[in-house]
This record gives C-alpha cells, structure tokens and sequence, in this order.
C-alpha cells in the first residue's frame, strides 16, 4: 500500500471507532474499503458518509445500513476537521 492508501485506511479506523463500530470489525471494515477502492468499486458505505448520525442511521434518507456498499445518490463524504 502506498503511503496515502495507509493513511485512508488509518483516518477510515479512527472515524469507524469514533461512530461506534468495535476496534475489530472497524479495522476489518477499513481494509476491506481499501480492497474496494483498489478494485474501483464505486458502490460507497452508510458509515464512510457526512450525513451517518450517532443512531446510525442516515440523515437524509432514514436508512440502517451501516456497511452494505451501494450506490447512494445522496452520498456525501465525511472529511477530516
């Protein structure tokens, strides 16, 4: 991995734990978004999103899907403060 992909992988970790998901399955996540990401995927997840709120659903569309890739017209990306 290059040094920006370990850092995506890093900042996803860290905001995964930060949203809620235990230390495992967010570095498992993490991982797999780097694979994803590798492979152009352009499906996206719930919880890579700035609209994800703490009862883990999605603030536009009252969603509950926390990690299933789709394609979400109202994605938007959660980005470092």
């Amino acid at each position: 991995m290059t040094p920006a992909e370990l850092k995506r992988m890093d900042y996803r970790f860290g905001l995964f734990k930060r949203r809620g998901l235990p230390p495992e399955q967010a570095a498992d996540l993490a991982h797999d978004l780097a694979t994803r990401d590798a492979d152009k995927d352009d499906r996206r997840v719930c919880i890579e999103c700035k609209h994800y709120q703490h009862s883990r659903t999605c603030a536009k569309r009252g969603l509950f899907l926390i990690s299933t890739p789709q394609r979400c017209p109202l994605f938007a990306w959660q980005t470092p403060a």
